[in-house]
């Protein structure tokens, strides 16, 4: 049992670490290459999604009863909804309108940390 503890405990250590990896990226990419204004506001606003969102969505995966299991569902949903927000974070959005390209990418930003916490 302690072996299966300690291998969470790295596991999800690494898991961090290639997150803020990524995050990292992001934030450049958001700032270098389409000259956004609040990289890395929006990267703040995908940590305090993460935060919030991850105990609700291991409470409610642990309420879900289904054929194919407990957390399955919510496995096969993050896949769709994590290859749908990296096309839309990466997509280069302009807009003459400030307001409505950050929009864009907070709201891509919460439903990819949104599909991050269902894995």
């Amino acid at each position: 049992m302690a072996y299966g503890i300690a291998a969470y405990g790295i596991g999800h250590a690494l898991n961090d670490l290639t997150l803020a990896c990524w995050y990292n990226y992001l934030i450049y990419f958001y700032k270098k290459v389409l000259l956004l204004v609040i990289p890395t506001g929006i990267a703040f606003a995908g940590q305090i999604t993460v935060a919030v969102v991850t105990p609700i969505i291991g409470y409610l995966s642990g309420k879900c009863n289904t054929p194919i299991g407990q957390r399955m569902p919510w496995y096969i949903f993050s896949i769709f909804l994590t290859i749908i927000t990296t096309v839309l974070l990466y997509s280069g959005f302009k807009s003459q309108n400030g307001r409505i390209e950050g929009l864009f990418y907070f709201t891509s930003m919460f439903f990819s940390c949104f599909s991050y916490a269902s894995m």
